[in-house]
C-alpha cells in the first residue's frame, strides 16, 4: 500500500514536473518570508528562568544594587608595587575629566 503511494506520487511529480517546480519554489519562498516576519531568538539567559522564583528574585535584586552591566573594573599591573601605582594614577589622571563615560563612584584604592 505505502510502496503504491509513493510510486502514484513520484510519477504525479514526474508528469507535471514544471508544476511541481512552481509549486515547491512559491512554498520555499512563502516559508522564507514567514519565517522572516515571525522567528526569533532571545539569547538573554536571563529570560530563560522565570522572575517569580525565589532566588531569581534575590539574583535581580543583586544586579540592581551592584549595576554589573555599567562597572568597568580596569586591572593594572606591572613588575613593582611603585609602577604599578603610577600606572593606576596616571589611568585615573586621564580619564577624571571625561564626565560623558565615566562616572566616578567615590570607590578609592
Amino acid at each position: 500500500m505505502l510502496t503504491s503511494i509513493v510510486v502514484w506520487i513520484v510519477r504525479t511529480c514526474t508528469r507535471f514536473a514544471t508544476l511541481t517546480l512552481l509549486v515547491g519554489l512559491i512554498l520555499a519562498i512563502a516559508g522564507g518570508y514567514y519565517t522572516a516576519r515571525h522567528f526569533a531568538i532571545n539569547t538573554d539567559i536571563n529570560t530563560l528562568i522565570s522572575e517569580r522564583m525565589d532566588w531569581r528574585q534575590r539574583d535581580v535584586q543583586f544586579d540592581k544594587a551592584f549595576d554589573r552591566d555599567s562597572t568597568i573594573l580596569a586591572v593594572v599591573e606591572a613588575p613593582t608595587p611603585e609602577l604599578t601605582s603610577a600606572a593606576a594614577s596616571a589611568l585615573e589622571a586621564k580619564l577624571r575629566d571625561d564626565k560623558k563615560n565615566f562616572v566616578k563612584l567615590g570607590l578609592e584604592r
